[in-house]
């Protein structure tokens, strides 16, 4: 579908054209000069806002060219933008700022956007989650607004030396492109409301991908440029979020990524297409996620919540509707957060941070076993056969089908642990405050301390399919290891991820490697999830010389 306008001397001066086969849908007449920014768009359920004759604020339902809402204006607006949803129009008044947002579902003044700033905005764009606007300043600023709170913005960001004529959202990341009449382009965070980088030329907008950006170099010449450093294009995606990051995990066939953030929320992602495949509530904290390794089913924790869910699907993973077809409690819930691991043979393992080990073999009922120590966190090795619990200082060693405590490992972690069994079960390793430790599954002996550049967090750790990589979170970046002595291979860090972990075993933000060794998924503490290529990766390393 495409809208364009048409000669001002014409019957009406907007039209809207469908793609398939060229076909003119809808004419409409306008009260303003039709340009990119006198009409607007949302993305979800396809509705039309722009200024009829009157100035009449007008939203129209293109699926049947209903008039949903109508408002009388007192001014002609520079430039509408309707919100991702099409619930809310935001309308330009030029007066200081004083633009606001109508409820197009109804009509009259929802929310007024003020400011003591005395400048007006020459053009508006909502996030694509409908959460933020972003308005350009006529005095070089970029502000943000948080639509619940919208007395003041949120940002005030200076990076232009005159008026920003534009500015646009990326569509999967927390980044906002401005351009200057003067010729310059800034990209922001607007999450953290910092300049991330600066080019000449005009910006124009993102492709749909994200990884692109269009430009205009001279008067009349475009260009399309990558805006991400060009060792990370090939082998990096970024998706941000509303929220932290707290789990993810890949599914059996590596075609899917799911991960669940502190908004009460799970996503699906097909790692094919890279574009969300689905996604199903939550909970109030969302602990943990894991697929079953022999099944499509996926397993969840969270506050007070300890499920396996079923969904409908087609034959293709990766496919989900959305619908969930069975939710099973596999304990009775409690007020509790249950971390959990998943053997390959379906074994699982739970600790409630209490002095119970719930062990869940398939078509078995629960057995319940008393801990030594209060648990922090749990790995189950690939067999099911062992299970470590982490305590602080200390993982403790038990028995998955008997229950019985088989060792202790001392350790000098300042923290909780996060703890994970190699493929083979040979080693367990566990990240503490600034360091890991290595130890021996046959002699549970610490073979080796590695010491990382971070001492504010605590990481995850994952190993690769062959075991023969380690990948662990070091606070702003993720540090591939080698597995015979443990040295550094690769470090992968975006620019536009600050945090990946925190101060507690449990806000690690979540760090998995697909079944097949292909991806390497990692959450942050900044709204981001990272998708790393490692077969890319790793065939840049070989033409270097480097390799794990």
């Amino acid at each position: 579908m495409i809208v364009s306008g048409q000669d001002r001397d014409a019957n009406f001066r907007l039209q809207v054209w469908s793609t398939d086969k060229w076909e003119l849908l809808l004419g409409v007449a306008t009260d303003s000069d039709v340009s990119p920014s006198a009409f607007s768009v949302s993305d979800w359920d396809h509705r039309l806002a722009y200024v009829a004759p009157g100035k009449i604020a007008t939203v129209r339902s293109l699926a049947d060219n209903r008039i949903v809402s109508e408002v009388v204006l007192e001014k002609k607006p520079k430039w509408l933008a309707l919100a991702p949803s099409g619930g809310q129009l935001l309308i330009d008044q030029n007066e200081t700022l004083m633009n606001y947002i109508v409820d197009s579902n109804t009509t009259g003044a929802a929310i007024n956007l003020r400011s003591e700033v005395n400048t007006n905005a020459n053009d508006a764009e909502w996030s694509p989650r409908g959460r933020f606007v972003a308005l350009a300043g006529s005095n070089g600023y970029v502000y943000v607004w948080d639509v619940s709170n919208p007395q003041q913005p949120k940002h005030s960001m200076l990076g232009h030396p005159s008026d920003v004529s534009s500015v646009k959202y990326h569509p999967h990341r927390d980044i906002i492109m401005s351009t200057s009449r003067g010729g310059s382009t800034c990209y922001w965070d607007s999450h953290l409301g910092r300049l991330l980088m600066k080019s000449e030329g005009m910006g124009y907008d993102f492709t749909n991908d994200g990884e692109f950006a269009a430009f205009e170099e001279t008067l009349g010449k475009l260009s399309v440029r990558p805006i991400y450093p060009p060792e990370l294009r090939e082998v990096s995606h970024g998706y941000k979020l509303n929220d932290d990051t707290l789990t993810l995990g890949f599914s059996p066939d590596s075609a899917t990524l799911v991960w669940g953030s502190r908004n009460h929320r799970f996503c699906f992602h097909d790692l094919q297409s890279h574009y969300t495949a689905g996604f199903f509530e939550g909970y109030q904290e969302n602990c943990n996620i894991a697929f079953d390794p022999n099944s499509s089913e996926i397993i969840t924790s969270g506050y007070a919540n300890f499920d396996r869910i079923r969904f409908d699907h087609s034959s293709q993973l990766g496919r989900f509707d959305n619908r969930i077809q069975e939710r099973t409690p596999l304990l009775e819930a409690g007020e509790r957060t249950l971390q959990f691991s998943v053997s390959q043979t379906g074994v699982i393992a739970a600790v409630d941070r209490g002095v119970e080990l719930t062990i869940l073999a398939p078509n078995e009922p629960p057995a319940i076993y008393p801990l030594e120590n209060r648990a922090g966190g749990v790995a189950i090795n690939s067999a099911g056969s062992q299970v470590a619990v982490t305590t602080q200082e200390r993982v403790d060693i038990y028995n998955a089908t008997t229950g019985e405590f088989q060792a202790t490992v001392e350790l000098a972690a300042e923290q909780s642990l996060n703890a994970v069994f190699s493929p083979n079960d040979s080693q367990l390793v566990c990240c503490g405050m600034g360091v890991f430790y290595v130890i021996n599954t046959a002699t549970w002996q610490v073979t080796k301390t590695v010491k990382l550049q971070s001492r504010e967090s605590i990481g995850r750790a994952a190993f690769g399919l062959s075991g023969d990589v380690l990948a662990v979170n070091d606070f702003d970046k993720v540090v591939l290891f080698d597995t015979v002595d443990y040295d550094p291979i690769v470090e992968l860090k975006s620019p536009y991820v600050t945090r990946l972990s925190g101060f507690m075993a449990d806000q690690a933000g979540g760090l998995a490697i697909s079944p097949d060794g292909s991806w390497l998924g990692v959450g942050s503490r900044t709204n981001e999830v990272q998708i790393w290529d490692l077969k890319k990766i790793r065939n840049q390393l070989e033409l270097i010389g480097a390799n794990w």
